[in-house]
């Protein structure tokens, strides 16, 4: 592959992530969550780099956090951080970069998998409970696929903007400088 077709594979991967970020940040919305579009846009670019459902993990951080970076809970010894809910005992908060911690969050999720032998209902469990064979894990698995459901449903009735330029219009945040959609106006 040369450069050029590099160049252009990258640019197309761009945009699906764009594309899909706007479709994930607009269903999250009209749900009631109040996301950053830039969360979304990292979190939907992480795990479609990952190979991970970008619908999992939209519904994942909507049942760990609602889409507040900011949210902490305090479990006696130990706390979860963040949009992923990252307990500080196993995981490197990485709380001066929520790049890292989104990172972190969907390899976390990803090893989980690995560990289940591609079970995401399994891995869902062992993300919250650190084993699948527990009633509260599968409660939990039921939990992130209803939040999953509810906003993939939501996202299948998005309709993209027709106008070339930046793909997140109409009321949402525009692309960010330097992105794809803002050097193409």
């Amino acid at each position: 592959m040369n450069l050029k077709e590099k160049l252009e594979e990258q640019i197309a991967i761009n945009e699906s992530v764009e594309t899909d970020a706007a479709k994930y940040f607009w269903a999250l919305n009209e749900v009631g969550y109040k996301p950053n579009f830039q969360d979304v846009i990292m979190v939907v670019g992480t795990a479609k780099s990952k190979g991970i459902p970008v619908d999992l993990m939209v519904g994942l951080v909507a049942g760990e956090s609602s889409w507040r970076n900011d949210v902490v809970h305090h479990n006696g010894g130990s706390s979860d951080y963040g949009l992923f809910q990252l307990n500080n005992l196993w995981h490197n908060q990485h709380r001066n970069s929520i790049i890292n911690h989104i990172k972190a969050g969907v390899d976390h999720y990803k090893w989980c998998l690995r560990a289940e032998k591609n079970s995401p209902d399994k891995a869902l469990a062992r993300y919250n409970t650190g084993g699948s064979g527990t009633a509260a894990g599968r409660q939990y698995a039921s939990y992130i696929n209803g939040k999953k459901r509810e906003i993939d449903s939501k996202a299948r009735k998005y309709k993209q903007p027709s106008a070339r330029g930046s793909i997140v219009s109409r009321g949402r945040p525009s692309a960010s400088r330097g992105s794809i959609s803002s050097r193409r106006s």
